[in-house]
């Protein structure tokens, strides 16, 4: 699997969905889904532009990883 926190573990006759901490997303809707949820104000913290660009060190360079999966 990718790398992340996102899994589904079965632990004493349950299903855990583990997922992630964060979401990297600007858009309004998804701070008014958060707030909607309960999440306090100061939990927010809008990424940057720059987390749109993502690399991994491979053989001792940064490499360019695609915006988004391949379909």
């Amino acid at each position: 699997r990718a790398g992340g926190k996102i899994h589904s573990e079965r632990a004493e006759g349950f299903l855990v969905e583990h997922a992630a901490n964060g979401v990297l997303d600007k858009r309004a809707d998804v701070f008014t889904l958060a707030r909607d949820a309960g999440i306090p104000e100061d939990h927010f913290c809008p990424a940057a532009d720059a987390a749109k660009r993502r690399y991994l060190f491979l053989d001792g360079a940064l490499k360019p990883l695609p915006a988004s999966p391949p379909a």
